[in-house]
Order: C-alpha cells, then structure tokens, then sequence
C-alpha cells in the first residue's frame, strides 16, 4: 500500500516514469500475495492504467483499465464509487485512443455519479471532473473544459 500511496503522489505531480516502476513494483507484490484477482491488485493495476493514460501510452493504460474494471466489477456492487473512478480513468483512456464518443460518455457518466455519491469536494469527483476538464480542452473545447475546472461544478451532466 505504501508503495501504491507514494506512486499516486509521483502520478498527481507528472513524475510517471517513477509512479509507474512503484506502480509495477506494488501490483507485482499484491499479485504474488494476495492473487490477481484480489481488489487491493485490481485497484493498484488500475492506478497503473491511470498513469500510463496520462504519460501518453494510452493503449497500455487501456488494458490495465479493463482489465481492473472487469475484476472490480464482479467484486463490487453496482454503482459503487470505486467503480466510479476507474470508469473515469477508462474514458479518457478511451478517449485518448481514439474511441472518443464512449470516452466522453464514461465521463459524464461517472462523474455524475460521483458527485451524486461523493459530492462535489471529493478527492474521486474532483479527479472525474479534471478528466474531464482535460478531455474537453484536448478537444479544442475551452468553454467547456472551464466548466469542469471550477470547483463548485455541481451540475452532473448535460
């Protein structure tokens, strides 16, 4: 877990290269204790998907993504926030490979959700809300991505 917390911490600051050798190192460790499909594994791969999405090698952070998501969801109930965040992560990993149009609805989706569940202040909405913000401003689409990057977004989704 340690490993994990540091690697999102190197994540949220841009430092990928090294968010993703803890990352590696962390589901490596939990896949050799507590298994593959274990949630704790699940989590951590998706945070690998997460950070490789970001650092530009999508198509990697994709199958990570699915791969987690899928685990996640036979182990959590539906509409659970935790599944919120990695189908965050998934759309703009989606997006970010080219399938924009089911990005962009993973999105809006999960970020309704999350704010629903967790409200608009909490560390998984605002992460959905940044995605967002950074989906629409790729897009060439300013006034919408400045909607998602203040904080008091409340509206879930159009």
């Amino acid at each position: 877990m340690l490993r994990r917390n540091l690697a999102l911490n190197r994540d949220a600051v841009g430092v990928y290269q090294e968010a993703e050798q803890l990352l590696r190192a962390s589901v490596a460790a939990l896949e050799a204790t507590l298994g593959a499909d274990h949630l704790y594994t699940a989590l951590a791969r998706a945070s690998l998907g997460r950070t490789l999405t970001a650092a530009g090698r999508a198509p990697e952070g994709l199958a990570l993504l699915r791969t987690s998501l899928a685990v996640l969801e036979g182990q959590l109930p539906d509409g659970h926030w935790r599944l919120q965040v990695v189908r965050s992560d998934l759309g703009a990993a989606l997006a970010a490979t080219g399938d924009v149009a089911a990005g962009e609805r993973l999105l809006l989706d999960s970020h309704a959700a999350l704010l629903v569940d967790r409200g608009p202040d909490d560390y998984s909405t605002r992460d959905a809300r940044a995605n967002l913000a950074r989906f629409y401003r790729a897009r060439g689409q300013p006034e919408l991505a400045a909607e998602y990057e203040r904080p008091e977004r409340r509206r879930p989704s159009r």
